[in-house]
């Protein structure tokens, strides 16, 4: 009896030994899954990191436009003052018949004995 029950626990071994490598398969099964997920998800994180350091340059440039824009748009302001400064002159010199006086072009005129600026000619009335 002894060798029946020796065959016995032979077949129990092995039924044992079957179903641990049918498990070990599963096992290997899904670190397979768990592998093919963390690729998918690396490559998802560097095409994230990528849009951001895009939006990133993006953001960079649109700053140092907008700062251009606002010199730019300081210069024109001055400009602007600058022309408005030169017609009001025009005006004066045309209404109040002012007559250009050559000068050491100090930016001084007068009419009726008020300073007005000048853009470079002194003028007498």
């Amino acid at each position: 009896m002894k060798s029946a029950r020796g065959v016995e626990m032979c077949q129990k071994v092995g039924t044992s030994l079957t179903l641990i490598v049918g498990h070990a398969r599963k096992v290997d099964e899904v670190v397979a899954e768990i592998a093919v997920a963390s690729q998918e998800q690396n490559q998802g994180l560097k095409q994230l990191n990528e849009a951001l350091t895009r939006i990133d340059q993006v953001t960079q440039s649109n700053a140092a436009d907008a700062e251009q824009s606002a010199a730019s748009a300081a210069e024109m302001q001055q400009q602007a003052e600058r022309q408005l400064a030169a017609v009001g002159e025009l005006r004066g010199v045309v209404d109040g018949g002012l007559q250009p006086v050559k000068g050491e072009g100090n930016g001084i005129s007068k009419h009726e004995g008020e300073p007005r600026r000048s853009t470079g000619m002194a003028l007498r009335s």
